[in-house]
């Protein structure tokens, strides 16, 4: 699978530069990061993002965003797994 694929990719010696997976994000991009660190920065890199600003936005607006979000994913145009597009289709019921 591609997955697998990627995933064996990324566990060569020396890991290739793929930015955000091998080495940290923004400033620090040129860094790259040990084996052990990679699973750690995967996980608290879209807690990076989860940012905001300005006044909230009606519901209605914020619905359409995870919709054209949620359409992404369905149509492959994203590289995330089922079980987060199902978690994203469920804040819509």
């Amino acid at each position: 699978s591609c997955r697998a694929s990627f995933l064996r990719l990324i566990e060569t010696d020396p890991a290739p530069i793929i930015y955000g997976v091998t080495t940290a994000m923004g400033e620090l991009a040129s860094r790259k990061l040990e084996r052990d660190e990679r699973d750690r920065h995967a996980r608290i890199k879209a807690f990076a993002a989860a940012t905001s600003f300005g006044e909230p936005l009606p519901e209605r607006v914020v619905r359409a965003i995870v919709l054209a979000r949620l359409t992404n994913f369905i149509e492959g145009n994203a590289a995330t797994s089922p079980r987060i597009a199902e978690a994203v289709a469920a804040m819509l019921d």
